[in-house]
């Protein structure tokens, strides 16, 4: 069998990461130059099919209007290392603009509203339907050396490295999605259409609210990169080195959208009997005042990491999507759930 020196790794792993080594005493049964014995069972990333489904409970969304909190759903299905299919739902349970929102009665009498305007949608939260295809038309491969974990005491990791083998490629990206998100603004313009009257428009000095909603379209292209590797290591056991990592940029484009009608302030009613005056509200439509910038696109990278029946996933990602006003937006989630994974061909034994 091969003979690797295993070396003392201790690392912090988030988003963002950093790697240091040191030269410790013997912990355990492994020190810091003791001698590993491996052999390589798998190692075949040009023949790929996995399914990966993972619930990501902390999605955060960072906008130019919004901030939200999210769960998200995440599946992706790979199939021969070339085809990607990928569907993803997102439902918000924290939303920094949604406490603008005041309460009205089913016959739209108002009360406990906001000075200026906001949405009279179905209650609803913020929601988000994206899927996704990619396919790795180019695709090549090469050999690297990728860390395996040996075992693990308490925040130490003992680890070596193996040569293994990547592929790496390189093909179109397509989807189709569906997003609601509210939107506060003084863009958003309206013509009085109750309580029924001449037209007005209604007050644009305040953060006017509304709920939007559209469907849209993206096309771009991803980069992908392989590992399908099983390494034994004597002593310990199986270590799957299986993960897929996806670097992707898009132009997104609005095809159909919807602007909530919102109520606004009309006038003050003051009161006869000398007491204290009452605002008066009145519902506005803005789909046909409201401009609408149909335009956008997004970059992003994803990485799923495939376990004996686990897997992880996480994406970092800046966005500027089609909305009132083109809206920035910088993405982060991580989540967790179980994979499906194919065993490529048994390698020969490179042991020595």
């Amino acid at each position: 069998m091969k003979k690797f020196k295993s070396y003392l790794l201790l690392s912090f792993f988030g988003f963002i990461g950093c790697t240091a080594t040191a030269q410790l005493e013997k912990i355990g049964d492994i020190e810091n130059e003791d001698v590993v014995y491996y052999t390589i069972k798998y190692d075949d990333p040009t023949h790929f099919t996995a399914f990966a489904t993972n619930l990501c409970p902390g999605d955060i969304d960072i906008s130019s209007v919004n901030l939200n909190i999210a769960a998200r759903s995440y599946s992706n299905l790979m199939i021969s290392s070339r085809l990607q299919i990928a569907a993803e739902y997102k439902i918000a349970y924290y939303d920094r603009i949604e406490k603008v929102y005041s309460k009205y009665d089913s016959e739209g009498a108002s009360y406990e509203l906001p000075e200026y305007s906001f949405s009279v949608y179905k209650d609803k939260p913020q929601t988000e339907l994206y899927f996704t295809g990619a396919f790795g038309a180019y695709q090549w491969t090469s050999t690297k050396e990728k860390t395996v974990n040996i075992k693990s005491v308490g925040r130490t990791d003992y680890v070596t490295y193996v040569p293994l083998t990547i592929a790496r490629s390189v093909g179109p990206r397509i989807g189709v999605g569906y997003k609601s998100s509210m939107y506060s603004g003084t863009e958003i313009n309206g013509e009085q259409i109750n309580p029924v009257g001449a037209p007005i428009l209604f007050d644009q000095n305040g953060p006017n609210t509304t709920m939007v909603e559209m469907s849209y379209l993206s096309i771009g292209a991803q980069y992908t990169v392989i590992t399908n590797s099983v390494v034994s290591i004597t002593d310990y056991g199986d270590r799957y080195v299986r993960s897929t990592v996806n670097v992707y940029a898009d132009v997104l484009y609005s095809y159909s959208h919807e602007i909530d009608d919102v109520f606004a302030r009309v006038g003050v009613i003051s009161s006869p009997s000398g007491g204290s005056s009452q605002n008066v509200y009145g519902v506005y439509e803005t789909q046909n005042l409201t401009p609408f910038d149909k335009s956008g696109f997004q970059i992003g990278a994803e990485w799923i990491g495939y376990y004996r029946v686990g897997s992880v996933f996480m994406r970092a990602a800046y966005a500027s999507i089609p909305n009132i006003k083109r809206e920035g937006s910088i993405r982060m989630t991580a989540g967790f759930g179980f994979n499906i994974s194919n065993k490529s061909a048994p390698r020969a034994d490179l042991s020595n």
